[in-house]
């Protein structure tokens, strides 16, 4: 198996761990749900593109988990009371998207990272009604790696960079 298969576990509404495919060095098409009282692991089948390094954190709102994409086109979306699962397309396939979101008034909104492309896109995911806005970010210095961490502080987002 490769080494960094599944990227960081996000506890669900259930009780129960996900852990969606990160992949550093092959595309994996499944991800792992954990019983942390029983410690039994069920595979969850994906639809997944060729990219290594898919998805990293997971957000948790309303029974549902959503993934971010890093390398993946897609986000990821798993529905804790019956793990359907669900993706939605955001329009773009650099790598290194998204690291972290936030949850605010329904909407998921994450800061771009951009570890190998030049990437700018802010995403504002409304999950409600599934509408995705993508905000060009200008930066005075534009360089890879930006926002790694981001904290939401009422009703600002604060990102530490990263970049060189």
């Amino acid at each position: 198996m490769t080494p960094q298969a599944f990227s960081y576990g996000t506890l669900g509404s259930n009780n129960m761990i996900y852990l969606p495919p990160y992949g550093l060095n092959e595309s994996i098409n499944y991800m792992l749900k954990l019983n942390p009282k029983t410690y039994q692991i069920q595979k969850i089948p994906l639809n997944v593109d060729s990219s290594f390094e898919k998805w990293t954190t997971g957000i948790l709102h309303n029974n549902k988990i959503y993934f971010l994409p890093y390398n993946e086109g897609r986000i990821l979306i798993l529905d804790c009371e019956n793990d359907n699962i669900e993706y939605i397309n955001i329009g773009y396939t650099a790598r290194g998207k998204y690291n972290q979101g936030h949850v605010y008034n329904n909407k998921i909104i994450a800061l771009p990272y951009g570890t190998d492309d030049e990437y700018n896109f802010a995403l504002v995911f409304d999950t409600v009604t599934h509408g995705i806005m993508l905000n060009n970010i200008i930066c005075p210095i534009n360089d890879r790696k930006k926002w790694h961490t981001t904290q939401l502080i009422g009703n600002t987002i604060h990102g530490l960079p990263r970049g060189e």
